[in-house]
């Protein structure tokens, strides 16, 4: 009991050592809470990662892949890999409208092949107005997988656009 008595005496007497205390407990509360947050961060940004991207890429640069068809073949045979997919990475101007110009990265992909490296078909959106124009019974995710498009929308190549670029 007297070394409470104590204790409080001297705390209340000097304020600077009761700063002190607070700002350790304020620092651990700020550690647990950033730890806490960055590790469902972490985990958060990981995923979304791997919709988006393979956990390994093998680029030749602006050059091209000469044989790429027959490293996929041997990529396939080999247990370690699940699935192997070429994408073929360009850049353009995609010009909607006349004052709408975008510069763009044109990824050319097969669309089946490409699902089973990342999860393409769940990263694909429609929005309400873009499902109204397509016939009943039309598949949109079905005909962007196979770049068909419905019949609807006419006989024209298929294309997948990201949502920045869509207008509608």
């Amino acid at each position: 009991m007297y070394k409470l008595l104590l204790i409080i005496r001297y705390l209340r007497r000097r304020i600077a050592p009761m700063f002190a205390a607070l700002a350790v407990m304020l620092c651990t509360w700020m550690v647990i809470i950033v730890i806490s947050v960055m590790g469902g961060f972490l985990e958060t940004m990981t995923n979304a990662i791997h919709k988006l991207e393979a956990d390994v890429t093998i680029d030749s640069g602006l050059g091209g892949f000469p044989y790429y068809q027959e490293l996929l073949d041997d990529l396939h045979k080999l247990d370690e890999v699940d699935a192997a997919a070429a994408v073929v990475k360009s850049w353009g101007l995609l010009k909607i409208e006349p004052d709408y110009v975008k510069p763009v990265q044109v990824h050319g992909i097969r669309g089946s092949r490409y699902n089973e490296v990342i999860d393409f078909q769940s990263t694909l959106y429609w929005k309400a107005k873009r499902r109204q124009g397509a016939s009943a019974g039309v598949d949109l995710t079905e005909a962007a997988m196979a770049f068909k498009p419905p019949e609807a929308w006419g006989d024209r190549p298929g294309i997948v656009l990201g949502i920045e670029i869509s207008p509608t």
